[in-house]
């Protein structure tokens, strides 16, 4: 389940059963990250799109796929957005400790052991990313 903290609208995911007191109260991390994320989404355009991630998106479109079309300019979206993040964190001092990974949960802050993945807001993708780690806590980090 989806749980938004009232303090500053952060949206997490949290497993049945678990107490949300479990939430921190408190996520400096967490929100230097969405910045980063509203930053670097604010400023994509679709020339960033590489030319193999162009042509499969024309190819898509041109195939009247265009639901297909649509998934893989999001994907693309997120893959450059989130390099661009994790390019920034490495050299920011605050966040330059996280443990990045390619595949499930994103982040790893290992001071806190505070969990975070970056993704759009669409419905279909939090449902989606819910479904895939239905058994940890962590923080979704939206464009």
């Amino acid at each position: 389940r989806i749980m938004a903290d009232d303090n500053n609208g952060a949206l997490w995911s949290l497993p049945k059963g678990v107490d949300p007191g479990k939430i921190p109260v408190v996520d400096i991390v967490g929100d230097k990250l969405q910045a980063l994320v509203k930053k670097y989404a604010a400023n994509y355009k679709e020339s960033m799109l590489s030319p193999t991630e162009q042509a499969a998106i024309k190819k898509a479109f041109d195939e009247k796929q265009y639901w297909l079309a649509n998934l893989l300019k999001a994907q693309a979206k997120g893959r450059i957005i989130e390099r661009q993040v994790r390019d920034e964190a490495k050299i920011t001092k605050e966040l330059s400790h996280l443990d990045w990974r390619s595949k499930g949960i994103d982040i790893t802050d290992p001071k806190t052991g505070i969990t975070y993945d970056v993704m759009s807001d669409s419905d279909n993708n939090i449902r989606t990313h819910v479904m895939r780690m239905p058994n940890t806590i962590w923080r979704l980090i939206t464009f």
